[in-house]
């Protein structure tokens, strides 16, 4: 027997529809305004010198980068009455999981080369399973934002959280000061893929991929050379595993350096124009290596000229207009119904471009 659907059942419940839609609409605010001031705070306490407050707050951050947000919900609602008899009613107990949902924290960031202003006062938060897009002509300062986003350059001003840590140390005037240890850190946590492979050329495939776990994160060779083959496994490379990079096509080695910074099994994987150096032909392995990791629920940032490719596998667009954010939304309202004008006249180039 057919089912017979009933469309009027959406228009008898509008009422609860609408109060659903204003109740997640309400989340979504309160929970990135809870977010950044409950970052700000867990920075101050890792920044304080003081033992009991930075232990606090490391234990506090660990807890929450390693556990899924579901834990979080059950925790605020079922947990703390069970733990402490303190009850939350069901809006608060949500909002206080979804606070921390946001991984990475670009504060007021600026980057000058000499004279020239690049970057002039991003503000951004990333959520953990995010996939943005990021758009803009040349020299909107695209990849300059991805590159100080694991300060492989360094922002002239401007503040980074990650999982709710200040990156670095703030000095007078507004700049921030790095150890070395601490970058590197960072960027076994903030995976980069570069647009023109940066490969070692003297190293095999899997001597690239191995590289990153043996020198940063002390792995033996045993285990790094497990974890190479996996993950060159995984990009459909197992059979080039032997070979170095100049007998390999673009397209190949775009997916060696995919590889590689799996290999560190970051939290975030920031993607520079990965097929802007690559034959049309070769275009489409690499973007569906890119496709099949965004499956994973990976948090990602890709700078990209592919606008077909940023519609379907973006959830947030970003478009970059003179080192600023000029519009952010969801690939539907910024590449269908762009808001600004300057955003509508770059979507008018792609003559050619159809979702």
């Amino acid at each position: 027997m057919a089912y017979v659907w009933d469309f009027y059942a959406v228009a008898r419940n509008a009422d609860l529809l609408l109060a659903g839609l204003g109740q997640t609409l309400l989340l979504s605010v309160c929970g990135i305004a809870v977010g950044v001031a409950l970052g700000g705070l867990l920075a101050a306490m890792r920044l304080s010198g003081r033992r009991p407050l930075i232990w606090t707050a490391l234990a506090f951050t660990e807890f929450y980068r390693n556990t899924p947000p579901l834990v979080h919900f059950f925790w605020f609602f079922y947990g703390l009455p069970m733990a402490f008899g303190l009850t939350l009613p069901p809006f608060a107990a949500a909002l206080a999981a979804l606070a921390h949902d946001v991984v990475l924290q670009v504060e007021d960031l600026h980057k000058r080369f000499g004279a020239t202003e690049v970057l002039r006062g991003i503000d951004l938060a990333v959520r953990r399973g995010e996939r943005i897009a990021i758009l803009g002509s040349s020299g909107s300062g695209k990849s300059t934002l991805l590159r100080c986003l694991n300060v492989l350059e360094t922002p002239t001003k401007g503040r980074l959280i990650l999982d709710g840590t200040m990156v670095g140390a703030p000095t007078a005037g507004g700049a921030t000061r790095y150890r070395e240890a601490e970058l590197n850190r960072l960027r076994a946590r903030v995976g980069m893929v570069f647009q023109h492979f940066n490969l070692f050329p003297h190293m095999t495939a899997l001597g690239n991929v191995m590289e990153g776990p043996l020198s940063v994160l002390g792995r033996s060779k045993a285990e790094a050379q497990d974890t190479a083959l996996r993950h060159l496994t995984r990009v459909g490379l197992a059979d080039k595993a032997d070979a170095h990079p100049a007998r390999l096509s673009g397209g190949q080695q775009q997916r060696v350096a995919i590889a590689r910074a799996l290999a560190m099994d970051p939290e975030i994987l920031l993607f520079d124009e990965p097929t802007s150096s690559l034959d049309p032909e070769l275009v489409g392995e690499v973007l569906g290596v890119i496709n099949d990791l965004s499956a994973e629920g990976r948090t990602m940032l890709l700078v990209t000229h592919e606008l077909g490719f940023a519609y379907h596998f973006a959830t947030r667009v970003l478009f970059l207009h003179e080192g600023r954010i000029l519009e952010d939304g969801p690939p539907e309202q910024v590449l269908k119904a762009p808001r600004e004008e300057r955003t509508r006249r770059f979507l008018d180039r792609f003559t050619a471009f159809r979702f």
